[in-house]
């Protein structure tokens, strides 16, 4: 299990890569890299979306230098610079002068004799270093991303065994609610009718009528059957964030339905104390991938 939020860096070649993982619903890639790698951008989202499939995902590629990826060549001129020379020297003879004429001379009059050149982006020799930055940045993330992750679900374990003890307090308590009603409703009809005799047929059709009502044994093992569920999804070595999420809606819709029929001042304290501890196993499913 991971938790979507990290930070990892890779370089290589000149190359770095950083990625900042927050909280999301679904997969969102922002991606800045320089004018040079553009070409490349689907590939590196691909990349990014396999390996960590959920969550705000910032990509920063950078270069440390431009001459990573393009060789910079120097040509010279030969013909300009002979054809200035020439008409220098024709000009100084004609005028009767010593033609003096310098290398620096001829660089500072005629800048075109060097010309500089780039020779073109070869991205397929680029591919290799960019991928290796890239997967040092994405398992550096993973490893913050599985450490947390180790760490959220020992919490999960903790509030699940929490519910669970709860919920036992609580299947143990049902049965003496329903004791509890009769025995206030048969002194109640003893007390109207003043030592009159009882119906007894006509009390225990009002109990099981009551008893019927305030009856959560379905809510409660199917509650049990989502808190054994969700121990063995956060088990699973896939993304399972989203199974959570759903598993938490079914205890939630249980629990609620718990706390609708309880007829007990103290049961419904404990259906409090669920619901509490549901809520803070949602805030953090949040940050599960």
């Amino acid at each position: 299990m991971e938790s979507m939020t990290g930070y990892g860096r890779g370089e290589e070649g000149g190359i770095r890569a950083e990625i900042r993982c927050t909280n999301h619903r679904y997969c969102e890639i922002g991606l800045k890299m320089p004018t040079l790698l553009l070409p490349l951008e689907d590939e590196v989202r691909k990349i990014i979306q396999e390996k960590l499939k959920r969550g705000h995902i910032d990509v920063n590629i950078t270069l440390e230098s431009k001459t990573t990826l393009k060789k910079i060549l120097f040509k010279v001129n030969k013909d300009l610079a002979q054809a200035y020379t020439s008409v220098l020297i024709k000009m100084a003879k004609d005028l009767d002068m010593p033609a003096n004429i310098s290398l620096e001379f001829l660089l500072s009059k005629v800048p075109d004799i060097i010309q500089v050149e780039e020779t073109p982006v070869n991205l397929m020799k680029v591919v290799p270093d960019l991928k290796k930055a890239i997967f040092q940045s994405v398992n550096n993330v993973k490893m913050i991303r599985h450490r947390e992750g180790k760490a959220i679900e020992n919490d999960f374990i903790d509030r699940l065994d929490v519910i669970s003890g709860v919920v036992t307090e609580i299947e143990q308590m049902a049965p003496q609610v329903i004791e509890k009603y009769r025995k206030n409703f048969e002194d109640r009809i003893k007390a109207l009718l003043k030592g009159q005799a009882i119906d007894n047929n006509q009390l225990m059709h009002e109990v099981a009528f009551y008893a019927e009502k305030v009856d959560i044994t379905e809510e409660i093992v199917r509650l049990n059957s989502h808190i054994k569920q969700f121990s063995q999804i956060i088990k699973k070595l896939t993304p399972v964030g989203r199974e959570l999420d759903f598993t938490l809606q079914e205890m939630n819709r249980e629990i609620n339905t718990m706390g609708s029929k309880a007829d007990e001042i103290v049961i419904s304290q404990k259906v409090i104390q669920v619901k509490g501890e549901l809520e803070k196993l949602r805030e953090q499913v949040q940050n599960i991938v």
